[in-house]
């Protein structure tokens, strides 16, 4: 019996010694191996059985775009001895993630980094740098940067947000267009990228964020518009021009007009077309020559069979005598 449990116990130690060598140590050895790496939320968890995760996509650092949402299956180790509450209450719910496939049966993918203890899978510009330099999640553009780039602006009233049932859809009614157009007045407008990392960096402040939202009084609403879905691009909710006072509509509508002012315009010489007009005087010319070479040779050898048929006939004029 003793010889069996020595045995069982080295062949435990074993494995899970083989199962720790297969988890990277560090972050740039893991995105190095790895198939993708993505910046998310994690939305879900178990730790069962199967343990795994489930994140919003906040941005993708490497690999192909797996679209708005990544499920990694996770070897137990890469969560022993952790206590995951505790764990998010101390690192937060964004991390680094790098993965491997092919996605499993639930469609989720391989955990391919280290341990999620480890302080190099928070998602600090620091740490993104170290599998993509220059990683734009962590900066919030300007006011001014927001109005230049959103394809509709619109004045519109909060309806509804729910972050337990979906934390990137906020309801909101259109009351005024100042940019672009809507396709009905109650939009859905979508929480990602810069502003979803913004809003839920810290659970405590989300709340606090989310309240100057919750009004009945307008506020301005800068969206992106990518196929059919609205994204916020601004402003932060808790910025000074998020609410639809007078001063700050004038201001939008002056940032719009120095957009407008800032647009190159065609010179009034276009010289496009006087190129292509100077191409196509220059063939019709080549193109008279070649014609008027062509009509020479066919008048010259116009003449010329001229003068051989009249060569060929008999003289009409002198006549033949009969005997």
């Amino acid at each position: 019996m003793k010889l069996r449990a020595s045995l069982l116990a080295a062949v435990l130690v074993f494995i899970t010694t083989s199962a720790l060598a297969e988890l990277p140590g560090d972050l740039k050895s893991a995105s190095e191996s790895a198939d993708g790496v993505i910046i998310g939320y994690c939305k879900t968890f178990g730790t069962g059985g199967r343990p795994f995760m489930d994140f919003l996509v906040l941005e993708v650092l490497k690999g192909p775009d797996p679209g708005e949402k990544l499920g990694v299956a996770l070897m137990r180790e890469s969560l022993s001895g952790i206590d995951i509450l505790k764990l998010f209450t101390s690192h937060g719910h964004i991390y680094i993630v790098p993965y491997r496939g092919p996605a499993n049966e639930d469609g989720r993918y391989t955990y391919a980094g280290p341990r999620f203890d480890s302080k190099e899978i928070i998602a600090t510009p620091e740490n993104a740098a170290i599998v993509k330099p220059g990683s734009t999640l962590f900066e919030i553009p300007s006011f001014e940067e927001a109005v230049a780039g959103a394809d509709i602006i619109v004045l519109a009233r909060y309806l509804k947000y729910d972050p337990d049932t979906d934390l990137t859809r906020i309801y909101f009614q259109g009351v005024s267009i100042l940019k672009g157009s809507l396709p009905e007045r109650d939009i859905t407008v979508f929480l990602g990228g810069k502003y979803l990392y913004w809003f839920t960096i810290s659970i405590p402040d989300m709340q606090e964020k989310l309240n100057p939202l919750r009004t009945h009084e307008p506020r301005i609403l800068l969206l992106k518009k990518e196929k059919q879905k609205l994204y916020y691009a601004g402003p932060e909710f808790t910025s000074p021009y998020l609410p639809a006072t007078p001063e700050n509509v004038a201001e939008v509508r002056r940032l719009l007009e120095a957009v407008r002012e800032e647009t190159p315009r065609k010179s009034e010489f276009d010289w496009t077309w006087w190129i292509a007009g100077a191409i196509a005087a220059v063939v019709a010319f080549f193109a008279a020559m070649l014609v008027s070479k062509v009509d020479y040779k066919h008048d010259r050898r116009r003449e010329r069979l001229e003068k051989l048929r009249d060569s060929s006939n008999p003289d009409t004029d002198s006549g033949e005598q009969s005997s």
